[in-house]
């Protein structure tokens, strides 16, 4: 990632808890988020309600998962750098 690129295609978390999720809260307001995948715990705490205002202001509209659903992640091949030493 660029240090100019503030894009992400997907934020994924297993579920959204005050003792791992607030910090991710910050991610939302300094990327462009496509796409936020998150498991089907109720969002009715505080932690998941701040999140629910941040992704409505966004907008962003989450993905709930359930248990035993498989994500594929499928990455692009490596691009070297122009100039760098792995394009020789």
């Amino acid at each position: 990632m660029s240090p100019t690129d503030r894009s992400l295609d997907m934020v994924v978390m297993t579920h959204i808890d005050g003792d791992h999720s607030r910090e991710r809260l910050e991610v939302l307001d300094q990327f462009d988020v496509a796409t936020v995948v998150v498991g089907d715990n109720p969002m009715d705490d505080q932690s998941s309600q701040e999140w629910k205002a941040r992704l409505d202001r966004k907008p962003i509209d989450p993905v709930e998962v359930s248990a035993r659903q498989v994500l594929e992640v499928l990455n692009p091949a490596a691009v070297p750098f122009v100039g760098s030493g792995a394009d020789r």
